[in-house]
């Protein structure tokens, strides 16, 4: 991966794994809490100055855990969590707030 495409990918909105992230962040937060403490300030190094190969490593990771999970539950795609909405209330907590009334 080149400069100019790391730039690119990092003032993107859009995380590797498909979640939004902010203009200036390598990934979303869910990716970038799944890295090791020490793969996470790695991240901090400059363009030119180890960011290149720091972000190669954590996204390597990445790929590899997103791989074994996927493989854990026995499909090929990308582990995602649902946004939480009233309609993923389950019918037990729906009774429990119409008793707490």
């Amino acid at each position: 991966m080149n400069e100019e495409t790391l730039g690119l990918e990092l003032r993107g909105a859009g995380c590797r794994c498909g979640s939004a992230k902010k203009p200036g962040e390598t990934f979303c937060q869910s990716c970038y809490y799944r890295l090791p403490p020490a793969m996470r300030r790695a991240l901090y190094r400059r363009v030119g100055s180890g960011y290149e190969e720091s972000y190669r490593a954590a996204a390597e990771f990445l790929d590899l855990e997103n791989a074994r999970f996927a493989r854990d539950l026995g499909t090929s795609k990308t582990p995602s969590l649902p946004a939480a909405d009233s309609s993923t209330v389950s019918p037990v907590d729906k009774r429990a707030k119409r008793g707490a009334s």
